[in-house]
């Protein structure tokens, strides 16, 4: 949640899902999202995300309010 909500630039990666998983730099042809499928390593399932860009704001929004809220007693 983090990486996504925290990090402007997401285009500059694509996730993997096969064996362990990982975060990895691709190159920057487009500035959609990418996320690689788990049955084939060379299909993006996440290049046709309908409105990415409001999923991450909103993803945004929730992780500064959840990292700012203080939640000290009382």
């Amino acid at each position: 949640m983090k990486f996504y909500a925290l990090n402007d630039d997401y285009w500059k990666y694509k996730v993997l899902y096969v064996r362990e998983g990982k975060v990895m730099d691709r190159n920057y042809d487009n500035i959609s999202f990418s996320c690689m499928s788990p049955q084939d390593e060379t299909h993006d399932i996440g290049k046709s995300a309908f409105k990415i860009k409001e999923v991450f704001n909103v993803l945004k929004n929730r992780c500064r309010y959840i990292l700012d809220r203080n939640f000290a007693p009382g």
